[in-house]
């Protein structure tokens, strides 16, 4: 049997692998012991522009990693409420901050911020990240694994660890396709946009997820920062709808793309005044059914994050589900590695038990929401209008799902 260079290798350190190192260093994993690897430079990493939703669970659970101090670092915007509405149709709800005692529902970052602090969290802590290195392969050595990889000069390296952690991201079209597998036939359109006019007060932190009949169309509230170090808030945009429609909106002029987001989102916060540069993205859902695989007996593989699940992006759950994805295995592997008899078939067992309820719950919920929204059949609009009116009207429920977007199903 070869020896044995690390315990975990980590396929990924964007904010998901990040995080699941850190987690293993607070359970006492030595450092030495973990081998973080990443296919993008530091540069590239923290020049990463995409603004993501983070739960208030989740910002607790970085806070204590040392990765997230509210009100000095990562640069970030609160959400104090998410209104949830369909255009033009009956029933809407608001979930306040203040109903729930917490100082945030979430916050939204840009990804190569919250990737700077987690990389100064991970110095702290003394976990070295090998980059920029592509994963080649896999395989059972002994009772081990094999990681190896290959860098940008064609170079080829390797080393042997017990068990293997795939944390990579990955948009939903680059992807092989999983066990759980759904192409929801939308594209979103991302950007940053601002308002012609200051929202009321009552609005200024407000995230708005707008169901319309084409696509759900989501505003956070959020702060870019140009070139020059000045910062503005505007919001970032989330439009789904149809590929064609999509690409078509990409290619407008700025102007002709603000006064038809304006005509699609309803006039609640008014004209739009300017959107940045925009991209579009294909929708899916491509999730493996269980997230972990035995190898040897000694050794497996684990799946988290976009890696395990890849969802659609309405109410923002993704990164929050990854996160509390790493939380867990992380518990499991730092208590199985300080049991030398330590069997890998029952951590593997361990690890799906573990994260079977809170992974249904997110991923049925994300996947029903656009799907249900999208029906024209009109028993099925009146019910989803019923339901938004009763979350409204009834704080039990309405608390339910609340719990659900700050902290998963636990």
């Amino acid at each position: 049997m070869p020896d044995r260079d690390v315990d975990l290798a980590i396929c990924g350190a964007g904010p998901i692998g990040a995080a699941f190192a850190l987690f293993l260093r607070e359970r006492g994993v030595e450092a030495d012991r973990i081998a973080l690897i990443d296919a993008r430079t530091a540069e590239a990493a923290a020049a990463d522009h995409r603004m993501i939703a983070i739960s208030h669970g989740s910002a607790t659970l970085l806070a204590r990693l040392g990765a997230w101090r509210p009100g000095i670092e990562p640069r970030a915007t609160a959400i104090d409420a998410i209104h949830v509405s369909h255009r033009g149709r009956f029933g809407r709800t608001v979930i306040d901050r203040q109903d729930y005692g917490v100082p945030a529902l979430g916050h939204v970052i840009r990804h190569g911020d919250l990737t700077q602090a987690l990389a100064a969290a991970l110095a702290r802590r003394g976990v070295e990240v090998l980059r920029p290195l592509r994963i080649a392969g896999i395989d059972v050595a002994g009772d081990n694994l094999r990681v190896t990889m290959t860098s940008t000069d064609g170079g080829t390296r390797s080393l042997v660890a017990r068990h293997a952690v795939h944390a990579e991201g990955g948009l939903f079209d680059l992807q092989q396709r999983r066990a759980i597998h759904r192409d929801y036939e939308q594209s979103a359109v991302t950007a940053f946009v601002t308002l012609r006019d200051r929202p009321a007060d009552a609005l200024a932190a407000t995230a708005f997820e707008r169901f319309t009949d084409d696509g759900p169309i989501a505003l956070l509230p959020a702060a870019e920062t140009d070139a020059r170090g000045a910062t503005r808030d505007g919001y970032s945009l989330v439009w789904c709808g149809k590929p064609d429609d999509a690409a078509a909106r990409v290619a407008l002029g700025d102007e002709a793309f603000l006064v038809a987001l304006h005509a699609a989102f309803g006039d609640r916060l008014g004209p739009f005044a300017t959107v940045g540069a925009r991209r579009a993205y294909p929708l899916g859902l491509n999730a493996v059914d269980t997230p972990a695989r035995l190898r040897s007996q000694t050794a497996a593989e684990f799946a988290i994050g976009n890696a395990a699940q890849t969802l659609h992006p309405v109410a923002g759950q993704g990164l929050n589900l990854g996160l509390r994805d790493a939380h867990d295995l992380a518990a499991l592997v730092a208590q199985a590695l300080r049991d030398p008899a330590s069997d890998a078939g029952a951590l593997v067992k361990r690890h799906a038990a573990a994260r079977r309820i809170d992974r249904a719950a997110t991923v049925n919920l994300t996947d029903a929401m656009p799907r249900l929204f999208a029906s024209a059949f009109e028993p099925l609009v009146f019910g989803r209008g019923l339901t938004l009116a009763l979350l409204d009207v009834v704080p039990p429920l309405r608390g339910l799902f609340a719990r659900q977007m700050m902290n998963g199903r636990r």
